[in-house]
């Protein structure tokens, strides 16, 4: 691999949760290495404050997208801002069952491959085309 390849790498871990009567499976995804990526990848969003308490909650929302990765802060939401969103290097979300788990893997890391490839542009493009979509009009000629 060469030093201009884009890259991250992704670990994770599962454990068991048990907490009163609730039990469910935690799920834990950390990207800890990048090469011309940030591993700030994941996108929060700060929730009200809990009721009669001052803690504030960051709750995982989805992958970034490059937009997000210019827009949203690091580690923490500015002050002020409405939604309040920021980028994390993991995720830690709380699942019920193996295949949920399975399921929310998986699609981690389809949405960080769509992530790598929209941030590896080249020079190869699509062909320009066109399209009509519904019944075109009539041709005068006929």
């Amino acid at each position: 691999m060469s030093d201009s390849e884009r890259n991250i790498h992704l670990t994770w871990t599962v454990s068991r949760y048990n907490f009163h009567s609730t039990d469910g499976i935690r799920v834990r995804v950390e990207a800890d290495a990048a090469n011309l990526m940030t591993t700030k990848i994941f996108a929060y969003q700060l929730l009200p404050l809990k009721p009669g308490t001052d803690e504030k909650v960051g709750q995982f929302d989805h992958i970034c997208s490059p937009v997000d990765i210019e827009e949203y802060p690091e580690d923490t939401p500015i002050p002020g801002s409405r939604p309040a969103w920021f980028r994390l290097d993991y995720v830690d979300v709380m699942l019920r069952s193996r295949e949920e788990t399975q399921a929310f893997i998986d699609e981690i890391i389809e949405d960080v491959r769509r992530l790598k490839s929209t941030l590896d542009l080249t020079d190869t493009l699509l062909p320009g085309g066109a399209i009509w979509i519904g019944t075109p009009p009539e041709d005068e000629d006929e």
